[in-house]
């Protein structure tokens, strides 16, 4: 997970409401505990991966403000 951008948008925004999406349960724990450390109440953890079953009234009605992708590495020959 991309921790690190997701704990600076929002604590740099805590009025907005960020969802954090992983597939990996170890990382949805350790962001977990991030969360909790660090106070980012407005952060929620979606354990989902970016493609696959988002529901759509995420997308409706303009409820984001902004994606922030950090999509999976490509080998070389990719």
């Amino acid at each position: 997970m991309y921790w690190r951008t997701v704990k600076k948008v929002g604590k740099e925004n805590p009025h907005w409401k960020i969802f954090a999406m992983d597939e990996s349960h170890q990382a949805l724990l350790t962001a977990s505990q991030n969360i909790q450390c660090h106070g980012c109440s407005n952060i929620v953890l979606i354990h989902n991966s970016w493609d696959q079953n988002l529901t759509p009234s995420l997308f409706e009605n303009n409820l984001l403000d902004a994606i922030i992708a950090n999509p999976p590495y490509l080998a070389q020959n990719d």
